[in-house]
């Protein structure tokens, strides 16, 4: 929206055309403007040496916090992408893109990094800006995408061959076609390093790495645990009315969350566990779903995600029930509070241990 573009750089632009300090989603806006305008090539350096100069550089790549809510009313995690986005397209404008291309290439890097389970990046505005920004990147390459290329990749420092290497040399006719290398073979307990490149400086490829494996759990048995932030926290708490459990008698589950010293609201999952052969009393959810205590729900076979939404400072208190099928004697995934657009925060409980007794049991 360019009225909102405008009135943020207006807003944040402070005597004698000097670039504001640290802010850099209006910086980012202000330069656009600036590359627009003839004759301001002296706004136009400054602008880009402050964008550069308050760029964060840490393993994940570069990235631009912005300061306070952003216009759209991004924060945290969102926010910051939706930032990063904004720079980085604005720096792509201009003859100075070349001597800037390091950094270009590392937010450029941490946009892939973080996009999020669902194939977004945490919000809708957030989303938007990314693909804008992406979408200059994807054009330059697809001359090059539509020849065949070779890729290679590396496990702990061998190299993959036969079949597995084939797999990695592209087919211009199937740009879109997923390929699958199982690595297990080549991995080792501790530390693994896989390095994916391409055999040519044009190249266009994603490539995702997905491991599965089990850890004994290290944490404190608790059932109620509080999580602070650099500027937000969280509470949450879950627990099952476990005892004396029978296989065909329903179980009753509290869960409580709440958020606590942040400026804005937003989405919060929790993510509770569920035994094997739990049968989750769909009308309790419902009756949450109606009542507006919860946005949705998702049931998976080991756990129940809740989507939860409350700008009541004492946040969320509810139950919801289920009855175990079977006898059983075995511990439930995690707890997992996290706050949708900030998941770095967020609040894990130990996992809860359910033993249920048999018809013919005591």
């Amino acid at each position: 929206m360019p009225g909102v573009q405008a009135n943020a750089a207006k807003q944040s632009a402070t005597g004698g055309g000097q670039a504001a300090v640290h802010d850099a989603y209006a910086n980012a806006l202000r330069l656009r403007l600036a590359e627009m305008r003839p004759g301001d090539g002296a706004a136009v350096s400054r602008l880009r040496a402050e964008l550069a100069s308050t760029a964060a550089h840490d393993r994940v790549g570069a990235h631009w916090t912005p300061a306070g809510l952003s216009p759209f009313y991004g924060w945290g995690h969102a926010g910051e992408l939706e930032t990063t986005a904004v720079v980085l397209g604005s720096l792509r404008q201009g003859a100075a893109a070349g001597a800037e291309s390091g950094l270009l290439n590392e937010a450029l890097f941490f946009l892939m990094r973080n996009e999020d389970r669902y194939g977004v990046w945490y919000s809708g505005q957030a989303t938007v800006r990314v693909l804008q920004a992406l979408l200059p990147a994807a054009i330059a390459q697809m001359g090059a995408a539509a020849r065949a290329q070779s890729f290679v990749l590396t496990v702990n420092g061998a190299a993959l061959s036969g079949t597995d290497a084939e797999a990695l040399r592209t087919d211009p006719r199937l740009t879109a076609a997923p390929r699958t290398v199982d690595l297990t073979a080549m991995l080792k307990p501790g530390v693994n390093t896989l390095v994916f490149s391409a055999a040519g400086d044009a190249s266009l490829a994603s490539a995702e790495a997905t491991a599965s494996f089990y850890v004994p759990w290290q944490g404190e048995a608790a059932t109620s645990r509080t999580q602070t932030g650099s500027d937000a926290g969280l509470d949450f708490g879950y627990n099952c009315a476990a005892e004396y459990a029978h296989v065909g008698k329903a179980m009753e589950c509290t869960v409580e969350a709440r958020r606590f010293g942040s400026q804005s609201y937003g989405m919060m999952l929790a993510e509770v566990g569920l035994p094997p052969g739990a049968e989750v009393d769909r009308s309790s959810l419902a009756r949450l779903l109606d009542a507006g205590t919860i946005s949705r729900y998702e049931l998976q076979p080991d756990r129940i995600v809740f989507y939860l939404w409350s700008p009541q400072a004492a946040g969320l208190h509810f139950t919801f029930r289920f009855t175990p099928r079977y006898a059983i004697h075995a511990k439930a995934a995690p707890a997992i509070l996290s706050d949708y657009y900030n998941p770095d925060l967020s609040v894990v409980l130990a996992p809860h241990l359910f033993s249920v007794t048999g018809p013919s049991q005591k």
